[in-house]
């Protein structure tokens, strides 16, 4: 089993599946442009296991509309769950 090392890095980077950061990284483009999205990505379990995930994502703005964050629902897909 694989440990998790999260110190100095960003959680994508550990959890979701390497051929997949392009995906994960365009959604947070469009998030930090006041876009909304959804989208649909392999996660890695911390036993390696890989999990079909949906993720719908939106934008948190301040008062003047200015992105300060993000809001996401993250669903498996797998089938037969």
């Amino acid at each position: 089993m694989r440990k998790w090392k999260l110190v100095g890095r960003r959680c994508y980077e550990v959890i979701v599946h390497p051929d997949d950061l392009d995906v994960i990284l365009n959604a947070t483009s469009e998030r930090l442009k006041g876009e909304s999205g959804k989208y649909e990505l392999r996660m890695l379990r911390k036993d390696g296991v890989i999990i079909w995930s949906e993720i719908s994502g939106s934008p948190l703005l301040d008062d003047d509309d200015k992105v300060i964050g993000s809001i996401g629902l993250i669903t498996d897909i797998r089938n037969g769950i």
